[in-house]
């Protein structure tokens, strides 16, 4: 009987696996971290741009400032408007002392060529005519005791190209300011200016 060393004895053999076998290709390149507070711009990492600023704010500053201009301008045209504005304001005169029926016509030669003054707010004078002396008998005070007895006699006038600038205005027959009748624009525009002279 033949004996064999150990070491010289043959492993079993084991068959190599059959098929294809693929190699592991090279790693997949991965997008490095950016940095902090840096973007992708595609050319490399950078800062963000700032968004530009929002203009809202500059157009409603200008369409505050065109309203504002419009208000102004209006005002402006209304004052102009205003300081050249004329009005026509016709009135009266009533003066006491006529010895007529009622409705009659009468005569005052006392006022015959009696200017009419009227002046503005500050005391300048805006406009003057004078009377005819020639008027309509009127039963003003009640003083007669006969019946459609006249005690007075009215004078008619009308004053033109009246500057409309003031508020208030008064009104005299002759040409002093301190003896004038005070109306206000809306008063001499809806009724005149009617005045009594010589009594009462």
């Amino acid at each position: 009987m033949t004996q064999t060393h150990p070491e010289s004895r043959t492993a079993p053999w084991t068959p190599a696996p059959r098929g294809v076998h693929w190699a592991d290709g090279p790693a997949r390149p991965t997008m490095p971290v950016p940095p902090a507070g840096l973007g992708w711009s595609g050319y490399g990492w950078a800062a963000p741009q700032a968004a530009p600023p929002g203009r809202s704010g500059m157009r409603w500053g200008w369409i505050v400032l065109g309203v504002v201009a419009a208000v102004v301008a209006v005002a402006i045209i209304g004052s102009v408007a205003r300081q050249t504005s004329k009005m026509t304001i016709n009135g009266s005169v009533t003066v006491y002392g006529a010895a007529a029926q009622s409705g009659a016509a009468c005569q005052n030669t006392s006022m015959t060529g009696k200017p009419i003054s009227i002046f503005g707010s500050n005391g300048d004078l805006v406009g003057t005519t004078s009377l005819t002396g020639y008027g309509v008998a009127v039963n003003q005070w009640n003083v007669s005791s006969y019946a459609n007895y006249a005690d007075s006699c009215r004078f008619s006038f009308t004053l033109t190209d009246v500057t409309a600038a003031d508020d208030y205005y008064r009104v005299t027959a002759g040409s002093d300011v301190s003896d004038s009748v005070g109306f206000s624009k809306e008063q001499l525009e809806a009724s005149g200016a009617n005045i009594t002279y010589g009594h009462g």
